[in-house]
C-alpha cells in the first residue's frame, strides 16, 4: 500500500510573509494564510490521489493543530 505523510505548517506557506500579519491567530490576514494553507494540501492531495495514494495523513504542525480549513479534496 501506497502511504504518505503530509507534515505542514503555517510559516512555509507560500504568500504568508508577515509572521505578526498572517501567522498569529487574529492577525489581520491570519483567515488567508489559512486558505492558502488549506489549498496547498489540496493540491498535494489531489497529485497524490493522481499517482494511487492509497493513504494520506496530514499533520498541521503549526500552533493547536487547527489552522487548515478542514475542506480537503
Amino acid at each position: 500500500m501506497k502511504s504518505v505523510y503530509i507534515m505542514t505548517d503555517l510559516e512555509g506557506v507560500s504568500g504568508v510573509v508577515s509572521f505578526e500579519n498572517h501567522v498569529h491567530e487574529g492577525g489581520k490576514y491570519c483567515d488567508q494564510a489559512r486558505e492558502l494553507l488549506t489549498n496547498e494540501v489540496n493540491a498535494a492531495v489531489a497529485g497524490l490521489l493522481e499517482e494511487n495514494v492509497e493513504q494520506i495523513i496530514v499533520a498541521d504542525g503549526h500552533g493547536p493543530w487547527r489552522y487548515m480549513f478542514r475542506k480537503f479534496t
